[in-house]
């Protein structure tokens, strides 16, 4: 629970700042394009830095760095708060993008060594949901606090969170370390290495097709996360204030998929038939969007939510998948350096729903997405198949 909790903040901090941009807008006399490049800094510098936060991890342990990632947050939002121009905004973008690297390797590394076997695919839905939470408190909490004290108390409010959380992690100490890695890794995991002498010797093929997995599931789902309303509005079939409410709609969506999908990667179901069926199923309901234009309204956001919960019932399977090629003994350095994709896809999705946008073709953003997320199919496939030759006990050696 306490895991999830922080998982959320730092989703929370990831929205925090996109609705005072109007505000920013005015206040500071800045463009669009200015604004978006506050999240486009984020998302590089969170990337870049995931991957050498999973260093940490290993070196000093899940707890320590989930401390010092709150604090960042926490700091960078008051940065945010204190701010007199663009230039504070960003040196506060980069401050909160350090801090929230940490939380996947540190936040996997805990799940993988601290929860069984049996319930390790609800654990894994109960993380995902609990940053899906997050995204959908963001918007809400600071476009309210902003409203009734101003968006600088909102911020310092906002700074709280991170720094409350950081004394929690600091306080329970127990339920936020791990027994040190074994020199070679047990049952499970024995094919993958992981202690060798290279920064990067944990890297292989199986993960490498984990990192692919990422970029092109982020593409599709959070492209259509951040751009879907103007994109449903660019259709012609709904007026912009309905389109926000069906993205919204979509998101929770997403976040029951998440609940029922911990039940399918825990019962008979191989995570890679999971993945390859859900992504496969929200490409085609993007496509029937897009071939269906007599959906009307309510029709098209029904069709999206479908995509949504599909999507969602993704996400346990795909960290399970993950899991089968990852080292104990590099669980950080792996999960810092696969999951920076997941950023990489975080920023390249919005750009290409918004090139279509820019062309006035809807429709080419929403195929575009269901070719992505055919793409993700077919990647689980490669992913299970490289898992399964590192699974192959080595041949004998002769003399």
């Amino acid at each position: 629970m306490l895991i999830a909790i922080g998982h959320a903040i730092s989703h929370f901090y990831q929205l925090a700042f996109a609705p005072l941009f109007p505000v920013w807008r005015e206040v500071f006399g800045l463009g669009w394009t200015q604004l978006g490049l506050i999240m486009t800094v984020f998302y590089t510098v969170s990337c870049i830095a995931q991957a050498a936060a999973g260093f940490v991890v290993d070196r000093y342990g899940p707890r320590r760095a989930l401390i010092g990632g709150l604090l960042l947050m926490g700091v960078g939002s008051l940065l945010a708060a204190a701010a007199s121009g663009y230039a504070g905004l960003l040196a506060a973008a980069i401050v909160i993008a350090l801090g929230n690297a940490v939380f996947h390797p540190a936040d996997y590394a805990l799940l993988n060594t601290r929860i069984s076997e049996r319930r390790i695919s609800h654990a894994y839905s109960a993380h995902a949901v609990s940053g899906v939470l997050g995204y959908a408190l963001a918007p809400i909490v600071m476009s309210a606090l902003a409203l009734a004290y101003g968006w600088r108390s909102a911020l310092v409010v906002a700074a709280l969170a991170g720094i409350g959380m950081a004394i929690v992690v600091w306080h329970c100490r127990t339920a936020f370390s791990i027994p040190a890695a074994p020199t070679s890794d047990g049952p499970g995991a024995s094919a993958a290495p992981g202690a060798g002498p290279g920064l990067f010797a944990f890297m292989n093929r199986a993960l490498l097709w984990c990192m692919v997995f990422f970029v092109t599931v982020n593409i599709a789902g959070i492209g259509i996360q951040n751009m879907g309303a103007s994109l449903l509005v660019d259709l012609g079939r709904m007026p912009a204030l309905t389109a926000a409410g069906w993205i919204t709609a979509y998101i929770v969506s997403v976040g029951f998929g998440m609940v029922a999908g911990g039940f399918a990667a825990a019962g008979r179901w191989r995570s890679d038939v999971i993945t390859g069926a859900g992504t496969t199923v929200a490409a085609a309901m993007m496509v029937l969007i897009v071939a269906f234009p007599g959906l009307g309204l309510f029709g098209t956001g029904v069709v999206l939510c479908l995509a949504g919960f599909a999507l969602g019932m993704v996400q346990p399977a795909r960290d399970l998948l993950v899991r089968s090629a990852v080292s104990r003994a590099a669980a950080g350095r792996a999960y810092g350096v696969v999951y920076a994709a997941v950023d990489i896809g975080a920023a390249l999705g919005p750009a290409v729903m918004g090139w279509w946008l820019d062309r006035q073709s809807a429709s080419g953003g929403f195929l575009t997405a269901a070719l992505f997320l055919v793409l993700t199919a077919l990647t689980g496939i490669m992913i299970s198949r490289a898992v399964r030759r590192l699974r192959q006990p080595s041949p004998p050696v002769t003399a």
